[in-house]
């Protein structure tokens, strides 16, 4: 039953040539990056509070962890911009500062004003119409004149992020003032688009460094290259993020989650659970949390951590220590972070898999059959 609808051998996918590669740059991993505290109260205002005319949610989620960025293009004459490719929220928006509306023959205001709220106070929007090209203008991946994105005023705390602004990558039904996505474009083409899909592969090798070429996003089809073996499918159980089923969590043969659900994210850094299971998983682990909130392992023991295993529709994926724990290598000393977070909502048993599980597993957001697939990193 499980192999009849979730396990797709390769001989059976449809690779289509017309795709875009989007290549993907990751920030540098630096220690105040991967603060813990920070990070679960970004996860708690993500996922966990009511958003209503606000893109409170785009605002707050990035500035705790490493992240990765990518381009795309706005307006006639296109104006660059790095944006974050993020699955978890709906909106497309950029900074003021960064876009010039002038600057672009093809720009049309709205008149539809909003108050954009975050962690530390607000500021003011607008949304826009333009084109919106992903990667360049010349790709060939673009909307028409009429796209709707959020501009926004540059008063908001990025914690020294290096990019303009988010494209969200989630289900229309949790957008900001029900804003269709630049992809509903794309994907009803078929010319340009025959396969409502797109795809994640980030290098499961963490390296040092600024604007790393951390990854590479496809639209419109896979790259078999940046994975091997099968690809299994898991069917969605909800259209509003990217929402699976997760069986169970082991610590090796041990269950701490049965029955649980799953966001896939692209725009978290950790995996995070529920706060009581996830302390008794660094307990497991042996994490100790630092004075500012951030857990830590010893980097000498890693060979004699315990693995973690996600069952997910009766398949395994496995994480050993070196899969789960984030080396971050300084130029003073090397420190080994957990990639295990909270989400800091004590009533819910959702899970989020972000960077951390996305490096080792090769992810595919299929639209049209409501899905997600993993296949091994290559």
């Amino acid at each position: 039953m499980l192999g009849k609808f979730l396990l797709l051998s390769l001989s059976n996918i449809v690779i289509s040539e017309a795709i875009l590669r989007v290549p993907l740059r990751r920030s540098s991993y630096e220690q105040k990056h991967l603060n813990h505290e920070m990070a679960q109260k970004k996860i708690e205002k993500k996922f966990f509070q009511q958003f209503n005319t606000d893109l409170q949610q785009s605002l707050t989620a990035f500035n705790s962890a490493s992240y990765y960025a990518g381009t795309i293009s706005i307006g006639t004459p296109p104006q660059s911009f790095t944006v974050l490719f993020d699955t978890g929220s709906s909106n497309v928006w950029v900074t003021r500062k960064k876009f010039d509306p002038t600057r672009s023959s093809t720009c049309k205001a709205t008149n539809k004003a909003f108050s954009i709220k975050y962690g530390s106070g607000s500021a003011n929007g607008t949304l826009m119409q333009d084109r919106i090209c992903f990667d360049n203008a010349y790709s060939g991946f673009c909307t028409d004149n009429t796209q709707e994105f959020a501009c926004v005023s540059e008063r908001f705390d990025q914690s020294g992020a290096k990019f303009d602004g988010i494209l969200g990558m989630a289900w229309d039904s949790i957008s900001v003032d029900n804003v269709a996505q630049p992809l509903d474009q794309i994907f009803k083409n078929p010319q340009i688009c025959p396969q409502a899909i797109f795809s994640f592969w980030m290098d499961p090798v963490v390296r040092n460094g600024d604007d790393v070429k951390g990854g590479e996003m496809t639209i419109c089809g896979i790259d078999q290259n940046r994975y091997q073996g099968q690809i299994f499918w898991v069917p969605l159980i909800a259209t509003d993020y990217w929402r699976i089923s997760l069986g169970a969590v082991f610590v090796n043969s041990i269950p701490i989650v049965v029955n649980a659900n799953a966001i896939v994210d692209t725009g978290t850094s950790l995996i995070a659970g529920p706060p009581a299971q996830v302390q008794l998983l660094q307990r497991f682990i042996g994490a100790y949390q630092t004075a500012d909130g951030t857990y830590l392992v010893n980097c000498n023991l890693l060979s004699f951590l315990p693995t973690i295993t996600f069952n997910i529709n009766g398949q395994n994926f496995v994480f050993t220590p070196q899969k789960y724990v984030i080396i971050v290598r300084n130029p003073m000393n090397t420190i080994c972070v957990s990639g295990f977070g909270t989400t800091g909502n004590q009533g819910s048993s959702m899970w989020i898999f972000g960077d951390v599980f996305i490096r080792q597993y090769y992810t595919v957001f299929d639209h049209t059959n409501k899905r997600v697939g993993f296949a091994q990193t290559r």
